[in-house]
């Protein structure tokens, strides 16, 4: 392991590859890809950035994906930079079908 490399686990560690998540969502649409990938990336971005913070004060959190619900946790533990109700457009795009059929966009585009 490169000794710049964060401890796996660490608060380093989760921004690395929330970071990591963040370029890959920018990225341009692949060929045969679809833009729920891209979005999918962006979810784990914020997801891991969230995990983070808590992480670095020391908070538990549940295990879950629930963007809003990280990020309500902070503003009850008074991080109040944070704003709550905003992100559940990304849970649509978790991985293992989370979200009901009724619910998801069919906004399935290929280039």
């Amino acid at each position: 392991m490169p000794p710049d490399r964060p401890i796996p686990g660490s608060t380093g560690d989760r921004l690395t590859r929330a970071k990591a998540d963040l370029a890959i969502a920018r990225a341009p649409l692949p060929e045969g890809a679809f833009y729920e990938d891209l979005c999918f990336h962006a979810q784990q971005a914020a997801e891991k950035a969230l995990k983070a913070v808590y992480q670095h004060y020391g908070w538990t959190f549940r295990y879950t994906h629930d963007l809003d619900e990280l990020i309500n946790g902070l503003i009850q533990k008074g991080l109040n930079s944070c704003r709550g109700g905003e992100c559940g457009c990304f849970d649509q795009f978790r991985m293992g079908g989370k979200v009901p059929q009724s619910q998801r966009t069919s906004n399935r585009k290929r280039l």
